[in-house]
């Protein structure tokens, strides 16, 4: 077991992240891209970008990026999961502005933006990568209150089940409905095409 630091708020905290993962790893056969903060007041990352989708969304973006060579080199049969919510149900991608400054700003709508995010995320990774081996989902972990163990038993389920729905989403250990919104593949591209212009890869 390796611990390293990271902070899914900062692109210099990623980039070196990446930097010492592909210094010491050849292969990642799983990257489970599991950090948020939720419905949280405003507030913005390092790098200026709104709190919510800048940690749950685009630091994930721009992580799964640079440890795209070694997932592709554990392929195929690399797995990535992109922790979502049963939330991202009512959201809506604002791709006029995704930060949600001034007047659009609100917390819930940020978070449920984020959360569907991840699931355009996870469905556009399948779709661009599905040729090489390398399969993407996206899941509802459950509500935890107590055992967080049993909250995370879909994400385990991603890891370990023989097949996958590439590009699904699942909630409770199986493939379930999602936002008529995450299967817009012109809306995932331009999710996507944002995406690699605000994390500095276009």
């Amino acid at each position: 077991l390796v611990i390293e630091e990271l902070d899914t708020a900062s692109f210099a905290s990623i980039k070196a992240f990446a930097e010492r993962v592909l210094a010491s790893e050849q292969r990642i056969d799983f990257l489970i891209n599991n950090a948020g903060v939720m419905a949280c007041p405003y507030g913005e990352t390092a790098d200026g970008l709104e709190l919510q989708i800048g940690t749950n969304h685009f630091g994930h973006f721009l992580l799964t990026e640079l440890l795209m060579p070694a997932i592709k080199r554990a392929a195929p049969g690399s797995r990535i999961i992109c922790v979502s919510s049963v939330a991202h149900k009512r959201g809506r991608i604002n791709t006029s502005d995704m930060n949600l400054r001034d007047k659009n700003y609100g917390r819930w709508k940020a978070y449920t933006q984020s959360k569907l995010a991840n699931v355009i995320h996870a469905r556009q990774l399948a779709l661009r990568h599905k040729d090489e081996g390398i399969v993407a989902v996206s899941v509802h972990p459950g509500v935890v209150s107590t055992d967080l163990w049993k909250g995370y038993m879909t994400t385990l389920y991603t890891v370990l089940a023989p097949e996958l729905e590439n590009g699904g989403y699942y909630a409770d250990c199986a493939p379930a409905s999602t936002n008529p919104k995450a299967k817009d593949d012109a809306l995932g591209a331009q999710v996507w095409e944002i995406s690699r212009k605000t994390v500095g890869l276009a």
